[in-house]
């Protein structure tokens, strides 16, 4: 007799432990719609500043334009106003080889600093670039503070290598700074529209082309708000001085510069 119940017996052991199954499934279920329900939503990129260039002059609500000699690096030109135009959408930055204020060359250089600046952060433009042996287009950020470094280059190009994008950034003091860089080889970009863009988060800064992640760096990522500067130079030790081959005028053209942040 008792071998008769010993089936019966083992069935509502298999029928209460698939009874506890069920039950652990249905609180973990619970507790996921819970936790569904009270977490807060994934932070998503949204647009905190732009500019479109839809207008027939530059917003001076979000730029100012530089008035100067260039500063650094033995630059050979001066940053006048004049050489800076909205047309068509359009934001176009011409460098000249016309004597100006006893410097050879004529180009321009416009900036966010004292308008516009952020803490971490996404930052885009639009743009086709010039080309020629001396000419050096930028989109860059610096400290709002005026201190350096930090810098972060987001985007420079060489006139004479117009295949190559460099990628840099700067930390340190301005007596004992280090920097760390990177280039992308890609087509011409003096033919054709582009984007450079720089993901700027706590710890870590990631460099993209054309949508594309090209760099990456974790050292010395700034942590102080900063501006946006775009600017053609000419000369200087980086890309070296213009000669008979470099054609001008030459145009750095925008299309839009934006920016997002995580909200």
């Amino acid at each position: 007799m008792p071998t008769l119940f010993k089936p019966r017996l083992r069935y509502r052991q298999v029928a209460n432990k698939g009874w506890c199954v069920l039950s652990v499934l249905g609180v973990m279920l619970v507790a996921m719609v819970v936790t569904f329900l009270t977490t807060s939503p994934t932070k998503k990129w949204v647009v905190v500043w732009d500019d479109e260039f839809s207008g027939t002059k530059l917003d001076a609500t979000k730029w100012g334009t530089r008035d100067e000699a260039g500063k650094y690096n033995h630059e050979l030109e001066y940053y006048a106003p004049a050489q800076v135009a909205v047309q068509n959408g359009t934001l176009s930055i011409t460098s000249q080889r016309r004597p100006y204020k006893r410097y050879p060359y004529m180009s321009g250089a416009v900036e966010t600093k004292g308008k516009f600046f952020f803490l971490y952060g996404r930052a885009e433009v639009c743009a086709r670039l010039p080309r020629g042996k001396g000419v050096w287009p930028s989109f860059w950020l610096l400290p709002e503070d005026r201190s350096w470094p930090p810098e972060i280059d987001v985007m420079e190009a060489l006139g004479q290598e117009p295949s190559v994008i460099h990628m840099t950034n700067y930390w340190g003091t301005a007596g004992d700074h280090t920097l760390k860089s990177s280039i992308y080889a890609g087509s011409d970009f003096s033919r054709g529209w582009h984007t450079y863009q720089v993901d700027w988060e706590p710890g870590m800064i990631r460099w993209y082309v054309d949508g594309v992640q090209r760099f990456a760096s974790t050292n010395g990522v700034p942590d102080k708000p900063m501006y946006l500067i775009l600017n053609t130079a000419v000369g200087g030790d980086f890309s070296g001085s213009p000669d008979a081959t470099t054609p001008f005028p030459q145009r750095y053209e925008i299309r839009y510069v934006r920016v997002w942040q995580q909200r």
